[in-house]
């Protein structure tokens, strides 16, 4: 019985943290060559996420690679992307930073 209890709490409390899902039209993809940092504009600021040679914002290099070649397609295809976010915020640039570091990890990316 006490492991029931204990799942539920977890449940409840996992659900209570949130998490925050932006949703917007790509108008940007690039890389710096020189030290290949990806970054991406979709309503909310440019924020750099993720470097295709080391880890870089908790991202390991090889799921950056594939959130690259995501956002070129989501791109040419002029399709929008949903991004998730750990925390409970608004969706902007003063939340997610402008021309920076993200200041929120993204967890999730998905072509919409």
């Amino acid at each position: 019985m006490n492991k029931i209890y204990f799942v539920v709490l977890l449940m409840l409390s996992v659900g209570a943290l949130g998490n925050t899902t932006c949703t917007g039209a790509l108008q940007y993809v690039s890389l710096n060559p020189d030290n290949d940092v990806v970054q991406f504009n979709y309503g909310f600021g440019t924020q750099y996420h993720c470097k295709l040679s080391q880890e870089y914002n908790g991202v390991s290099p090889e799921s950056c690679q594939a959130v690259y070649s995501m956002l070129l397609a989501a791109q040419l295809s002029s399709k929008k992307v949903e991004v998730r976010y750990n925390g409970d915020f608004s969706c902007s640039s003063d939340e997610l930073g402008n021309y920076e570091t993200t200041k929120k990890l993204m967890y999730w990316i998905k072509i919409i």
